[in-house]
């Protein structure tokens, strides 16, 4: 195994980790209007889908996903996140998507074993 390969296989990819948030948002949201009964079945499907293609990737992280749905009416969300880790070894990632009603956000967290 090369150098570059055993450090892609250990380095917290952003890019990897967005394309996954937003095929998993995209595919359980999608066009649906905002509705209030469906957001815990969405919020759980869509971090269920991102742990398990995380899992796919075969690296030695810890996950931790978060998902925020929110019904776009004009009111504010603010949100911060702050870690103390290893920059060289773990990393974050934090997605907004959104459609004609509704916000999505999703921060997944990577955490070196």
């Amino acid at each position: 195994m090369d150098e570059a390969q055993s450090g892609e296989e250990t380095t917290f990819v952003i890019d990897d980790v967005s394309t996954i948030i937003k095929e998993a948002v995209e595919g359980i949201i999608a066009g649906n209007a905002y509705q209030h009964s469906k957001v815990n079945q969405w919020t759980n499907s869509i971090v269920e889908q991102i742990l398990g293609q995380l899992t796919k990737l075969n690296k030695p992280f810890k996950y931790i996903v978060t998902c925020i749905v929110m019904q776009k009416n004009g009111a504010g969300l603010h949100t911060a996140s702050s870690c103390y880790w290893d920059d060289s070894t773990d990393g974050s990632c934090t997605v907004r998507w959104e459609n004609k009603t509704v916000y999505c956000i999703v921060s997944v967290f990577g955490l070196a074993i």
